[in-house]
């Protein structure tokens, strides 16, 4: 079997990851919606940095790939195109996780330390 010309189509998976990303993203962004209204505090800027990057891996990981799962895409075909979008994701679940690490430290300073966290958050 020669991978390079023939992928085999997931039309069933493709179409959950498809309908996954139109349910959860609109729902996410009314979520981010709320909490930039209480953008006043620096934990709820943070959360929604966290929500904007977690919606731009949401719209890779669900919608673009559901579209290749359809399609039958494989890597031996469009090896760039996989390349970016895996860097992609990457990118934002790094950040994620980035910005969940800032988070539990403002938390923490929060309630531990407030001259440390003025000094860090303000």
């Amino acid at each position: 079997m020669d991978w390079s010309t023939w992928g085999a189509p997931q039309p069933y998976f493709g179409m959950f990851s498809l309908l996954f990303g139109f349910v959860t993203v609109p729902c996410y962004l009314f979520c981010t919606r709320i909490i930039w209204t209480m953008r006043r505090l620096t934990c709820y800027n943070l959360m929604f940095l966290l929500a904007v990057s977690d919606i731009c891996s949401l719209i890779a990981g669900t919608l673009i790939c559901g579209i290749l799962l359809i399609k039958g895409e494989v890597y031996c075909r469009h090896p760039r195109l996989h390349f970016l979008l895996a860097a992609y994701v990457m990118f934002f679940f790094v950040l994620s996780c980035t910005i969940c690490l800032i988070l539990a430290l403002n938390r923490v300073l929060d309630l531990l330390s407030t001259s440390a966290y003025e000094a860090l958050f303000k």
